[in-house]
């Protein structure tokens, strides 16, 4: 599966500051015995040495 097939359980997210990708977040959503519902994992967080530090890691997290 990849981020292109609209049934992969991986999805990503990415930050945008005008033309420039700034972030991005990988989550994988699955089912478990755990619990009643979907939950997620974050796969991978990557933020832009120079934008560290302003929030954008948080709000993809919170996009998720």
């Amino acid at each position: 599966m990849t981020l292109t097939d609209p049934t992969s359980t991986v999805h990503g997210l990415v930050a945008v500051t005008g033309d420039r990708v700034i972030g991005l977040a990988h989550v994988v959503l699955h089912a478990t015995t755990w619990a009643t519902r979907v939950i997620c994992h974050l796969k991978d967080l990557f933020i832009d040495r120079s934008v560290r530090g302003a929030g954008v890691g948080r709000r993809l997290i919170e996009a998720v």
